[in-house]
């Protein structure tokens, strides 16, 4: 439905990482187009950190086939202060036409 689509400090550890589970069955669902998704994530503990990074590595195995991913870690932000700088960088990096 979209081009371009922001994630920032993502909850996939929510219901027992169930997302990160259906994501590869979904993948094989999507629809043509290629989509720029952004995701961002602070220093946030190792289960949202580790899971965003397991998610960027999933959605990388479909680079170029159907997404252009960007992962932007920002250590120097918290789950209380990431929202904000993440959505200008993201905003930035989707506006971009590569």
């Amino acid at each position: 439905m979209f081009t371009g689509y922001m994630i920032v400090s993502p909850s996939l550890w929510w219901d027992n990482e169930s997302l990160l589970q259906l994501a590869p069955r979904l993948l094989k669902t999507h629809s043509k187009g290629l989509q720029k998704v952004y995701i961002s994530v602070g220093a946030e503990g190792l289960q949202m950190e580790g899971d965003a990074k397991r998610l960027v590595d999933l959605l990388k195995e479909y680079e170029n086939q159907y997404f252009k991913i960007f992962f932007a870690p920002l250590p120097a932000e918290d789950h209380l202060t990431i929202l904000h700088n993440s959505i200008y960088k993201g905003l930035e990096v989707l506006n971009t036409r590569k």
